[in-house]
């Protein structure tokens, strides 16, 4: 009898139990539509499919991200193809991501779009913040327009480039608003408190954030 087959199977089972541990604890990380959407290629880390992420993301390629409501989203140089929802009560935390259709939040608890380490993050269509808590999007390209409506928490708006319309409208919790190049319109219509802020461009300004 070899050596490799006189070894009880016994001293195995541990390794067995925190092998079986670490597999449920990634796959709560970010859970997939099927099994086969959480495949991630060995050579280019992409994934097919449609992820449901209730954890944190790294520098992986996915066709849609949904957040399920009162859960939290950590993306870290995440690229996807379509869109990212966030569901109600739910976090959203993306640095560095580069997303081919929409960022929408309705009813989230925070939704957060900036760099990582420098590296800009940047969407192809429109991110919308509406009816939740915070809401700060910042160092983001934008191809289409911005959205920032009717949150009840802290928004901060600063050193984004927005290909469309930038509307920051109805926002109770305090408003920041510096250093945005928009291509169209900035309007900003019934924010309480009024929004602070500075050094903006855009080809026209409207409302509260005439001066800014």
């Amino acid at each position: 009898m070899s050596r490799l087959t006189s070894l009880h199977p016994r001293r195995f089972a541990p390794l067995f139990v925190l092998a079986a541990a670490l597999l449920v604890g990634a796959c709560d990380a970010v859970a997939p539509a099927t099994q086969a959407d959480l495949a991630v290629s060995a050579s280019d880390g992409s994934t097919s499919g449609d992820v449901r992420c209730r954890g944190t993301l790294g520098a992986v390629t996915v066709r849609s991200i949904t957040v399920p409501a009162g859960r939290t989203c950590v993306l870290n140089g995440t690229r996807v193809r379509r869109n990212v929802d966030v569901g109600a009560g739910a976090t959203l935390v993306a640095s560095g991501v580069r997303v081919g259709g929409n960022v929408q939040g309705n009813d989230a608890a925070a939704v957060t779009l900036g760099d990582l380490n420098g590296v800009r993050s940047t969407v192809a269509g429109n991110v919308q913040a509406r009816d939740g808590g915070n809401a700060t999007v910042e160092m983001t390209d934008i191809g289409g327009g911005l959205q920032v409506q009717q949150n009840a928490g802290a928004v901060v708006i600063a050193d984004n480039t927005v290909g469309g319309n930038a509307q920051v409208d109805q926002n109770t919790g305090g408003v920041q608003i510096d250093r945005n190049l928009i291509e169209d319109t900035l309007s900003c219509q019934d924010n309480a408190p009024p929004p602070a802020g500075a050094g903006n461009v855009a080809e026209r300004k409207e409302g509260q954030c005439g001066a800014l």
